[in-house]
């Protein structure tokens, strides 16, 4: 019997299409080993930052001096295939790798290691963001139809699952209807419906499409109350360089309709620091608007110019390698004052949370607006318990089951 290892690098859209090249092999007779054992290396690989490429591109030669046949899925820049010329590697898409395979791509039954399952729903992007490769990467914009994405969910139900993570490379882009209005809510809404079916929350979402279909979806209780927002910046000249369609006035006006409407709802976000042109005062803005939106977490990532983008021609207004070092730096400071704030603003209350692991007396998982929490007793993995939250030991918050 052949034997294979996946490893997958990067978002959920890459993990979720790992799941079925894992799905397809093992329907093709193949064997799930470790690492060492596997005749086959299967690298799911991911080329967003330089970072994550060279991780991608060290992975692979790695195995390939092992003597595995290696492939390498997804996506691929010319800069990874140099990196890898002259090592025996194989670069399919996803789809070519399922042909090699011999088996079609299938609905997803399981998701290995997790308690929670992400569905790919909407794949492609193209806002092409002044720093952003993805565009170049997976430029085809598609999105599954519903009653293929109901199946799927209602098999991951039965097979034990029971909250999924929407997601896509541009999720606000879903639209299996051309001229459909609202498709993102109505799947929501469609989904909520599935018996057994605790939650459904999105993956990132730009501002300017938090919808009012998908407040309503929130306020409904059909969505969980939690939403990762692609920031990037609290500066409008900064934002207006990116090509990102929005201002940080109209974020700011969302922040607060949504705390309005959703007392209980948690935000995180996505901000980078050092972009091309950021002036003192820009960064003074992305620092503020930070501090203002009451984020529970912030991904801050140093600016990093990737070939082929708008951004990479900026040269001449390029910022000083130690001054993005500095500003990340700084912005995590806040980023982890928040992190302690918004936590200990649930002593006291009481919260849903799904079990996804217990030991030595404990349990541990995430509540409904995506806060870990550890909770005394051992309780079964998948269950859904009520916790009133006793303290904060970080970086989970404590509670006592009831």
């Amino acid at each position: 019997m052949k034997r294979f290892y996946l490893h997958t690098f990067g978002c959920k859209v890459n993990q979720y299409e790992g799941e079925i090249l894992s799905q397809a092999l093992a329907r093709a007779g193949y064997q799930a080993v470790e690492y060492g054992q596997a005749d086959l290396v299967v690298i799911k690989s991911c080329c967003v930052t330089s970072v994550s490429e060279s991780k991608s591109a060290r992975f692979a030669r790695t195995a390939a001096s092992r003597g595995s046949e290696v492939w390498i899925v997804g996506c691929c820049t010319e800069d990874l295939t140099k990196k890898l010329e002259g090592c025996k590697v194989n670069f399919f898409s996803q789809q070519e790798a399922l042909e090699v395979i011999g088996k079609k791509s299938s609905l997803l039954e399981t998701f290995s290691g997790h308690t929670r399952a992400f569905v790919k729903i909407q794949d492609g992007c193209d806002n092409f963001c002044t720093y952003c490769v993805i565009p170049f990467l997976r430029p085809q914009l598609s999105s599954r139809p519903h009653p293929e994405i109901i199946r799927e969910v209602k098999g991951l139900v039965g097979a034990g699952f029971h909250e999924v993570v929407l997601t896509g490379i541009h999720l606000g882009r879903y639209q299996p209807d051309p001229g459909g209005s609202g498709p993102l809510a109505s799947l929501i809404r469609s989904l909520s419906e599935i018996s057994g079916l605790y939650r459904v929350r999105l993956g990132s979402l730009h501002p300017q499409e938090v919808t009012g279909d998908i407040i309503e979806e929130l306020c409904g209780k059909r969505l969980s109350p939690h939403l990762h927002l692609s920031v990037q910046s609290g500066s409008d000249s900064i934002l207006r360089s990116m090509n990102r369609n929005y201002t940080s006035g109209s974020m700011k006006d969302l922040f607060a309709l949504l705390r309005k409407r959703l007392p209980d709802i948690e935000l995180t976000c996505d901000l980078i620091a050092g972009f091309p042109g950021e002036s003192d005062k820009d960064f003074s803005d992305t620092a503020a608007l930070l501090r203002d939106g009451q984020f529970a977490y912030a991904h801050i990532f140093p600016f990093s110019s990737r070939k082929g983008t708008a951004a990479a021609e900026m040269a001449e207004t390029a910022i000083k390698s130690s001054v993005i070092r500095e500003r990340a730096a700084f912005l995590r400071t806040i980023r982890d004052d928040l992190f302690a704030a918004r936590r200990k603003n649930w002593i006291g209350k009481t919260l849903s949370v799904l079990i996804e692991h217990n030991s030595s007396g404990f349990s541990e998982g995430f509540s409904e607006n995506y806060l870990r929490v550890r909770v005394n007793g051992s309780h079964p993995v998948n269950s859904l318990i009520q916790a009133e939250i006793t303290g904060f030991e970080h970086p989970l918050l404590t509670g006592e089951a009831l």
